[in-house]
């Protein structure tokens, strides 16, 4: 369940922008990885998972042959596909620092 929690956390904010200018989390952004101790290393890694992630989101819109509902039934695929793999380029000690780094961001941004 903490996995979908996160999956799910990470797909929205990932693609959707709030539509209030709200601050925003990104779990992609260099000052993120930066802070959760990621090697240069990983974080060509992540910036590669965000880089396919974001070609097939682009296919997918592009494919006229899919209804609205299969469109969004593959984003999901894609996004939870690209959280998984995020999350395994992390240490179980850097996911940890992320969780909380997102309720610290939660919590000022109320």
């Amino acid at each position: 369940m903490k996995k979908l929690s996160l999956l799910t956390l990470l797909v929205g904010l990932f693609f959707f922008a709030n539509a209030q200018n709200k601050p925003s989390f990104s779990y992609y952004s260099l000052e993120t990885l930066e802070a959760i101790g990621t090697s240069k290393e990983q974080q060509t890694q992540i910036f590669e998972i965000r880089k396919n992630s974001e070609e097939r989101v682009r296919a997918v819109k592009k494919d006229a042959s899919l209804n609205e509902e299969e469109k969004k039934a593959k984003y999901k695929e894609i996004y939870g596909e690209g959280g998984a793999l995020y999350k395994k380029v992390l240490t179980s000690e850097q996911n940890e620092k992320l969780k909380i780094l997102f309720k610290e961001f939660q919590e000022n941004n109320k």
